[in-house]
């Protein structure tokens, strides 16, 4: 079976580019959810993550070809005008199972269709080559999603069109950026978009220094430690600003939201209508709150709160233990910075729609 495969892979030491190069639809980072999805246990998953993780730390000195985000998915993708100049980016293509195309991107691809014709390069004419072929390809493939969206204004650019469509669908339905412009994955890491950069160049980014993790998960969920290479943020000196209190009443505001220790109980009460509130549910999942008052059996809860001026977020952890409410608070500007946390997947989901 598929998944017997992946695990003798893993053993042997194998990359996950080398795993790709056999797996089909094998993804750019797979999370312990996936391994499950395969068949193996929880532990066994876990296991196997984690090795993945020692076989791609080999990579931090070599070229890489391409470069993802975190929740990358290669069979369900978007591509750019751009996605059909290399062969590397077309290989994608022909593996995924559902590509969308813009008529945003259909327009462009009229407009470089005789590229190789106006300048003459052997890259241009695999580019125009391939936009004659793919014109025919979409009609005759289901597999092609034809989406008549053009952007929102008559003179935004291509790119701003493509991340505009995205930001209008929900995030579980995005498909993922495939393009070889850098420019592009910088504005959809800005929305927390997922994309897979082709880097023809093959450039060596630097590695940056694991950062010990500021919140600890209460459902021990698996730590979300990045095994690719990053582009260093541009705002690596400006800390996050950070807070930790005990009450010591039994009672705790924090957030426009009032919480009060009743018994084995909490009373919540909302002030602020724009923050979010997460509670623990018996299966180890969080799950939002919709009502401005509400008796809860929990421990432990997460408030989400965005600032305008300037724009921020703010996330509390907060903990019932012994009768005590205990508050970790940090402050974000980035939507990067929430993905560097070891926080649940719903947690980071509410994050991003909020942001």
């Amino acid at each position: 079976m598929k998944y017997s495969r992946i695990g003798e892979l893993i053993k042997r030491g194998k990359t996950s580019p080398e795993i790709r190069r056999e797996i089909n639809g094998f993804p750019f980072r797979p999370t312990i959810k996936y391994f499950m999805q395969l068949g193996y246990n929880e532990s066994i998953a876990r296991e196997y993550k984690q090795s993945l993780e020692k076989n791609d730390e080999k990579l931090e000195e070599e070229e890489f070809e391409f470069i993802s985000s975190g929740n990358a998915d290669s069979e369900n993708i978007i591509i750019d005008t751009c996605a059909l100049a290399h062969e590397k980016t077309i290989e994608v293509i022909e593996k995924a199972k559902e590509v969308t195309v813009l008529l945003a991107t259909i327009k462009e691809m009229d407009a470089k269709k005789n590229i190789d014709k106006v300048i003459k390069t052997e890259g241009n004419a695999f580019l125009a080559e391939n936009i004659r072929l793919y014109s025919k390809k979409f009609l005759l493939e289901d597999k092609y999603k034809m989406v008549p969206f053009d952007g929102t204004k008559k003179d935004d650019y291509h790119d701003d069109k493509i991340i505009q469509y995205l930001m209008m669908m929900s995030v579980k339905d995005r498909p993922t950026i495939l393009t070889v412009d850098a420019d592009l994955c910088d504005k959809a890491k800005c929305f927390g978009l997922e994309y897979i950069l082709y880097n023809p160049d093959k450039f060596v980014l630097e590695r940056p220094n694991k950062k010990t993790q500021n919140f600890k998960s209460s459902d021990k969920k698996e730590n979300k430690q990045n095994s690719k290479p990053q582009v260093k943020e541009l705002t690596e000196n400006k800390e996050s600003k950070k807070t930790k209190g005990r009450n010591q009443d039994d009672r705790l505001i924090t957030g426009g939201v009032e919480i009060q220790l009743e018994g084995q109980k909490i009373q919540l009460k909302k002030y602020n209508k724009t923050a979010v509130i997460m509670y623990l549910d018996i299966g180890g999942k969080y799950q939002e709150i919709y009502s401005d008052n509400e008796l809860l059996e929990t421990k432990n809860l997460i408030i989400i709160r965005t600032t305008k001026e300037p724009t921020s977020m703010w996330i509390s952890i907060i903990e019932i233990k012994d009768g005590n409410i205990t508050e970790e608070k940090k402050q974000y500007f980035y939507l990067n910075e929430v993905y560097l946390e070891n926080l649940p997947e719903e947690v980071e989901e509410v994050a991003r729609r909020e942001f």
